[in-house]
């Protein structure tokens, strides 16, 4: 046997995960999630998307395509409602408002529609053609 002793399993653990490609996914969001400080405070500051990727990804910070990057930023930034976090509860939905008030008719609701306008007329060819009409 060897004198060096073995590592630490969670080291043990993040080796293994950075040799796997199945939760490759799962590697992505969550490094999005340590950089979406950052990221929400550059978005904030008016900067592209595409050049917070550049950034990121020179940094070493982050390591998927700008694809991926677009889309967690649309889910987990721009649109928070409606992206599934583990980390929340289930929370239930915000109590119904209430019924809008009934329309009361008025005077332009009293009034008789309009007729429809007329639909044009149909063209029929006539049965025995006149050459004249034709020259």
């Amino acid at each position: 046997m060897t004198d060096t002793p073995p590592k630490p399993f969670v080291e043990r653990l993040r080796d293994r995960a950075a040799r796997s490609k199945a939760a490759a996914g799962g590697r992505n969001r969550a490094a999005f999630l340590s950089a979406k400080p950052d990221v929400q405070a550059a978005l904030d500051d008016g900067w592209p998307v595409s050049q917070i990727w550049e950034a990121l990804v020179e940094e070493g910070r982050i390591d998927f395509s700008y694809v991926w990057f677009a889309k967690y930023v649309r889910d987990l930034i721009r649109k928070p409602a409606l992206a599934v976090s583990i980390a929340d509860p289930v929370q239930a939905p915000p109590p119904a408002a209430s019924p809008p008030p009934p329309v009361q008719p008025t005077a332009a609701d009293d009034a008789p529609a309009p007729e429809p306008r007329p639909r044009p007329k149909r063209f029929h060819h006539p049965e025995s053609p006149d050459m004249k009409d034709y020259l």
